[in-house]
């Protein structure tokens, strides 16, 4: 029962944030369906592989089958902002608040450490990713305020810092 409220949970922000990006970057109606339903396939088969115990521990071998999951992700982000210029400019154009108010979701890592106490998750991903999650979702509340201070990062400076402002 645990691991389907981890689940449930984690399905759950990963809907807020794709809808979070989605609404913050310019894009069209079209691509905006495109942009959700490749989120809810990715799900879709996340939540398929767990269901039939692949990401339990030893699924895959040595390698932890969450770790694959997260590559694979992150692997094809990185080839469509390299690869698709127009995805890199929409990347691009989400402001720094909302990059920041992303992780603060990242709080719901402490599942990966219950999941972990439990035996439903393996070492050592569970929990580096546990602690590092819970971390930077508590960081990134008060971190959240410091946009709106910033002139820089209000202006759309990616650096956000002040000396490399060109204004």
């Amino acid at each position: 029962m645990l691991d389907l409220i981890g689940t449930i949970a984690e399905v759950a922000l990963v809907a807020i944030l794709a809808g979070l990006f989605v609404g913050a970057a310019s894009l069209a109606p079209r691509a905006r369906i495109a942009a959700f339903v490749g989120v809810g396939l990715w799900l879709a088969a996340l939540v398929a592989i767990g269901a039939v115990g692949g990401f339990g521990p030893g699924a895959t071998g040595p390698v932890p089958a969450v770790g694959i999951a997260l590559f694979a992700a992150l692997a094809a982000g990185l080839i469509a902002y390299f690869r698709v210029p127009r995805f890199r400019e929409r990347v691009l154009q989400i402001p720094m608040p909302v990059l920041i108010a992303a992780n603060i979701g990242r709080v719901l890592g402490v599942f990966f450490l219950i999941l972990y106490g439990a035996g439903r998750l393996p070492a050592p991903f569970a929990p580096s990713a546990g602690w590092g999650d819970v971390a930077v979702g508590l960081i990134a509340v008060p971190l959240g305020r410091w946009p709106r201070r910033d002139p820089c990062v209000r202006s759309g400076s990616r650096s956000g810092t002040r000396w490399a402002c060109s204004t």
